[in-house]
């Protein structure tokens, strides 16, 4: 018996890291309620989903003005 596994990915895997900090190239918000998640304060309260991390990009950079 053998198993496979597949992975799918949103975005094209470059092979490094992905920075939090943008280099002006694109600056959008994943989701449509990133804007209200952001007047409710939740950039400081969860920065890793809001804004990113090495190894996540971010849903609503654009709405905690992180680039």
């Amino acid at each position: 018996m053998w198993s496979a596994i597949k992975f799918f990915y949103a975005r094209s895997i470059s092979g490094g890291k992905l920075s939090p900090i943008s280099d002006g190239g694109e600056c959008t918000d994943e989701d449509d309620s990133c804007p209200a998640w952001a007047a409710m304060g939740e950039c400081q309260r969860n920065p890793v989903h809001m804004i990113g991390s090495p190894d996540y990009y971010g849903t609503c950079r654009k709405s905690c003005n992180a680039c």
